[in-house]
C-alpha cells in the first residue's frame, strides 16, 4: 500500500506540474496597452474615434454607397450578390462616414436569400450616448485603464464610458510580449514537481514489490 508520504509527494508534484494548465507557463507574457480619449462630440472629426468601437463599422466606399442609398429607400439584393463587407453590417449598429464626418444607424438582415438594409443619419452624440456604459459595467481591463493603469494582461474591446455628462473612449492600442519576471521560480517549481512525482512512483513500486514477496 502506498505510504502517506508517497501519496503526498505525488499530489504536490502533480499540482506543481499542472500550473501551466491553470496559469501562465515560464514563457513570455502578453500585455495590452490601452489609450483613453475624451470625445469632443462637437468636433466632426470625432468620427475618427468612435469607429474603433466593435459595433461601429468604418465605412468603405462600397459600403457607404449602399448605406447612403438606404437612407432614402430600403436596399434589397440577393445575398449571393452582396459583398462580405455589407453582410457584416448585420453585426453592426452604426457606420462611420469619415468622408462626410457623420454616422448612420443601420439595420441589416438576411432572410430568404435576400440582403436588406435600412439606414438613417444620427449624430455623434446619439451614437456615444447609445454605446456608453457606466464604469462599473465596463470590463476589468477597461476600468483599470480608465483609472490610469494603461497596461493589462487581458484584451478588451473598445468601450465608451459615460463620465459626468461627457464620454471617454478606452481602447486597446498595442499588443506586446514581455519577459516573465517569475520564470526562474517557475522552472524550479516544475523541476521539484518532476522529482516529487518520480520519487513517489519509485516508492509506490518498491512497496508493491515488497508486498508481493
Amino acid at each position: 500500500m502506498p505510504s502517506r508520504r508517497a501519496l503526498a509527494g505525488l499530489l504536490l508534484g502533480c499540482l506543481l506540474l499542472a500550473h501551466p494548465l491553470v496559469g501562465n507557463g515560464p514563457g513570455a507574457d502578453t500585455r495590452y496597452d490601452y489609450a483613453t480619449t475624451e470625445l469632443d462630440l462637437a468636433d466632426d472629426e470625432a468620427v475618427e474615434d468612435l469607429y474603433h468601437h466593435p459595433t461601429v463599422d468604418y465605412g468603405t466606399e462600397a459600403t457607404l454607397d449602399a448605406v447612403r442609398t438606404a437612407l432614402d429607400e430600403r436596399v434589397t439584393r440577393p445575398e449571393s450578390a452582396t459583398s462580405s463587407s455589407l453582410r457584416e453590417l448585420r453585426d453592426r449598429r452604426y457606420v462611420a462616414d469619415d468622408v462626410r464626418d457623420r454616422y448612420y444607424r443601420v439595420n441589416a438582415s438576411v432572410a430568404d436569400g435576400q440582403f436588406r438594409l435600412r439606414a438613417e443619419t444620427v449624430s455623434a452624440d446619439a451614437v456615444a450616448r447609445a454605446l456608453a456604459v457606466e464604469t462599473d459595467a465596463a470590463p476589468a481591463a477597461v476600468r483599470d485603464a480608465f483609472a490610469g493603469d494603461r497596461t493589462a494582461p487581458r484584451r478588451a474591446d473598445a468601450t465608451v464610458i459615460a463620465r459626468n455628462g461627457s464620454y471617454v473612449l478606452v481602447r486597446p492600442t498595442e499588443t506586446r510580449r514581455v519577459a516573465d519576471p517569475y520564470v526562474v521560480p517557475k522552472v524550479i517549481g516544475y523541476a521539484v514537481g518532476v522529482a516529487l512525482v518520480i520519487g513517489a512512483i519509485v516508492d509506490i513500486r518498491y512497496r508493491r514489490d515488497q508486498d508481493g514477496d
